[in-house]
């Protein structure tokens, strides 16, 4: 986006033109247009890697925290029962035997680890940009690669909340000595912007494809068409849940994400969006790192309260 100003002495704002295709083609691209679009900037970038030495002894922490979190709810427990890309080791597929002091559960932690430190040392180059849509693409579950990281969206987006919402919380409650309140604050917006850049590769690999080249079980460009021209003309409103509106004669089940149901019968018709349930798999990336790092010890304030 630019500024310019008009003789009359006013200022117009000129829309910088995107290529949507390449969004989705071209990880760079897409990386930096999202990051223009929420302001994140070389600044930003500083801070995340000037908070090392706060957030390094906190690592093992925020690991620990997340996966008891995890552990509260059976319906995020159960995911742990699944093998997972790089774990050669047994999986408990009982729930009420897994514990988390199991091997599967350590091998997570530490995957969880090693993606903190990437971000804490982040340099933004074209490789980490790579890293990070790889963790989003790797516990996808798409036509194209089937993976047993197999999440609901709804547990992920959760899980990264409650991540980004630690760091913030060890880094609120640093002591007053460590960083003055304008680093602080600029630390922790740069955090928040930071996951919601992640988030965005995490979705970029769940969500439907646009057409049927790209996935054969997609809406086809014609019934893009015609479902749109429905819903425009149709007497009901399209509501989250679902819609309800009339039809010609056909009759297909759609993606597993968008489970979009074109449905008739001799008499009467309707097509019904059940509504969305992208899956996406566990933030548990890359090899397991034994390195330690040999930082500062854990600021006590905000020690206290993460595990409280």
């Amino acid at each position: 986006m630019s500024r310019k100003i008009n003789p009359g002495g006013k200022t117009r704002i000129v829309a910088k033109k995107i290529k949507e295709d390449q969004l989705d083609s071209d990880i760079k691209y897409r990386i930096d247009f999202v990051s223009s679009l929420v302001d994140f900037t070389e600044q930003d970038l500083l801070r995340i890697q000037q908070s090392k030495d706060l957030l390094y002894p906190f690592l093992t922490v925020i690991s620990d925290v997340v996966y008891e979190r995890m552990f509260a709810y059976d319906i995020t427990k159960i995911n742990f029962t699944t093998q997972m890309e790089g774990f050669k080791g047994q999986v408990e597929k009982d729930l009420n035997s897994l514990k988390i002091t199991d091997s599967i559960i350590t091998f997570r932690k530490q995957m969880l680890i090693k993606y903190l430190r990437r971000l804490l040392n982040a340099d933004w180059s074209v490789a980490f940009l790579k890293y990070i849509s790889w963790v989003g693409e790797i516990h996808s579950d798409t036509y194209l690669k089937k993976n047993s990281n197999n999440v609901e969206s709804i547990h992920m987006n959760a899980m990264m909340c409650f991540i980004s919402s630690s760091i913030v919380d060890i880094i609120e409650n640093a002591s007053q000595d460590i960083w003055d309140d304008k680093t602080r604050t600029e630390t922790i917006s740069a955090f928040v912007k930071f996951f919601w850049i992640q988030n965005d590769l995490f979705f970029k690999f769940h969500l439907p494809k646009k057409t049927s080249s790209e996935d054969p079980k997609a809406l086809s460009k014609s019934e893009v068409e015609i479902t749109n021209q429905i819903i425009k003309s149709d007497f009901y409103t399209l509501s989250a849940g679902c819609a309800f509106v009339g039809f010609g004669k056909y009759q297909r089940a759609v993606t597993d994400n968008l489970r979009f149901r074109i449905i008739r019968d001799n008499s009467e018709s309707q097509a019904a969006i059940s509504g969305l349930g992208p899956r996406v798999g566990q933030l548990d990336a890359g090899q397991t790192e034994n390195a330690e790092y040999q930082g500062t010890k854990p600021d006590q304030s905000a020690h206290a309260r993460l595990v409280s």
